[in-house]
């Protein structure tokens, strides 16, 4: 299984902080954000971590790997 961790405002668009799925062989983060977030109101720009490393999204995944999604941190 994979852990899908959804941090700050997307948390509140999922409806959970976290989840997980099934891996899969030649899994990406790719698959696994267009999963949660192909609908419209995700067109804002989402990054990615994997194992609380920043990564792109065709990385690929494997059982026990810890997924986390979130928006851009901004500030002034």
């Amino acid at each position: 299984m994979i852990e899908v961790k959804f941090l700050a405002r997307l948390k509140e668009e999922i409806g959970q902080d976290s989840m997980e799925i099934a891996a899969r062989d030649g899994m990406t983060i790719a698959d696994i954000k267009q999963q949660f977030f192909s609908d419209a109101q995700f067109q804002l720009p989402i990054l990615q971590a994997l194992n609380h490393e920043f990564c792109d999204e065709t990385t690929a995944v494997s059982d026990g790997d810890i997924v986390a999604f979130f928006p851009p941190v901004t500030g002034g």
